[in-house]
């Protein structure tokens, strides 16, 4: 959600690909077409991209070729079965268009604060699928694992639990 706001607020067309039930969600995001994958196979849509981010990853290497543009580029951010990770990074760049895969690195990185300002502008917003209490936290880790939420999954930590979280280092 934070990509397609962010593309937006950059001044780019963007196509969503989500379910039937995250599409007025979606919508509401300002996102110029959205592609109800149960009803549609984004792969035989016949539009070319310049870029594709997926972070679902249930489309092949050669479907993420078929979406893109000549110089067009496919982030891939997370992965499912071992096979994909093999696929896609593999895939690298072939005809003028390249698949990379994203990592996550702790780095601060200034373009990453400019998100700050387009949260403070309202040009960006955290939509949150559901909250959880700390004691929680399993059913949380559930929703997520479904592959279904339509927004962020937050686990609420309150000052009991901000001692233990912080004990393990996770905060």
């Amino acid at each position: 959600m934070f990509a397609v706001q962010i593309a937006k607020a950059l001044g780019a067309q963007v196509t969503a690909v989500c379910s039937t039930g995250a599409a007025p969600m979606v919508r509401s995001l300002g996102i110029d077409r959205v592609i109800d994958y149960k009803k549609e196979n984004v792969a035989s849509c016949g539009r070319l991209f310049d870029v594709v981010i997926d972070v679902a990853v249930r489309l092949s290497v050669e479907n993420y070729r078929c979406l893109l543009k000549q110089n067009g580029i496919c982030v891939v951010v997370g992965f499912s079965p071992i096979r994909h990770l093999i696929s896609h990074s593999l895939a690298g760049k072939r005809d003028g268009k390249k698949i990379v895969l994203c990592t996550a690195n702790n780095k601060i990185n200034d373009p990453l604060l400019d998100m700050n300002t387009l949260v403070e502008t309202g040009k960006m917003r955290v939509v949150i699928d559901s909250r959880y209490a700390f004691d929680d936290t399993a059913e949380a880790i559930r929703r997520v694992e479904t592959g279904h939420p339509k927004g962020k999954v937050v686990i609420e930590i309150n000052k009991e639990n901000a001692r233990f979280v912080r004990a393990l280092g996770m905060l």
